[in-house]
């Protein structure tokens, strides 16, 4: 499985998980006004990725599993440490309404800890099985 698989395996799931929906969608995650998304942004390669800290990264995985629970109005591009608190508890708040069984903080996701942000992707992935 790919829980089994460690990081990669799973870093690997969602990358392929965000890509899909945007095929099938024919468009990228509407994002923040503002944002544009780039190949950098919609994917990752660790979870110490800097990008992560905003949680858009997070949001596109959600989008990706369902659509319509994000508010994307209420999404910053999180410029700031304050927006990028506000969208980490936002994301945290989206993947419980989704059902998943959610166990970090939202400064585990603005300070990117590896292990934590993990067992969110990890959550989400779940959902899906």
């Amino acid at each position: 499985t790919v829980l089994e698989g460690g990081d990669e395996a799973i870093i690997e799931w969602a990358n392929t998980t965000i890509a899909k929906a945007r095929i099938a969608a024919d468009q990228n995650p509407p994002g923040p006004e503002g944002y544009k998304w780039t190949q950098s942004n919609i994917a990752i390669r660790t979870f110490r990725d800097e990008h992560l800290a905003t949680s858009l990264y997070l949001f596109a995985l959600l989008w990706a599993v369902d659509p319509y629970p994000v508010d994307w109005a209420i999404v910053t591009p999180g410029k700031t440490k304050e927006d990028r608190l506000l969208n980490a508890r936002y994301a945290i708040s989206v993947a419980r309404k989704l059902g998943a069984t959610i166990f970090l903080l939202p400064e585990d996701i603005t300070e990117r800890n590896p292990k934590m942000v993990m067992t969110f992707v990890g959550a989400v992935l779940a959902l899906t099985t």
